[in-house]
C-alpha cells in the first residue's frame, strides 16, 4: 500500500542535501580528500603530509618536491 507522500530513499537523501547546500558542500570536500590517494596513487600518498579544502580550494603538502 502505498502512502500519498511516499518517496524513495534515494530521492528523501538528494532532496535533504538540495535543501542543505551547506552540507553537501562539506561532503564533497571529504569525497575529494579521501579520493586523493586513490587517484594519485600510493607513491604520492605517502609523501603527502597535509591536505585540506578551503575557500574551494585544495591545499596539499608534500613531504617531496620531486
Amino acid at each position: 500500500m502505498m502512502h500519498r507522500n511516499a518517496q524513495t530513499l534515494g530521492d528523501a537523501i538528494r532532496e535533504f542535501f538540495e535543501d542543505n547546500a551547506e552540507l553537501r558542500g562539506k561532503i564533497l570536500e571529504i569525497r575529494v580528500i579521501r579520493a586523493w590517494g586513490e587517484i594519485l596513487g600510493p607513491m604520492v600518498a605517502q609523501y603527502t603530509r597535509n591536505i585540506y579544502v578551503k575557500d574551494k580550494v585544495l591545499y596539499v603538502s608534500l613531504t617531496s618536491s620531486v
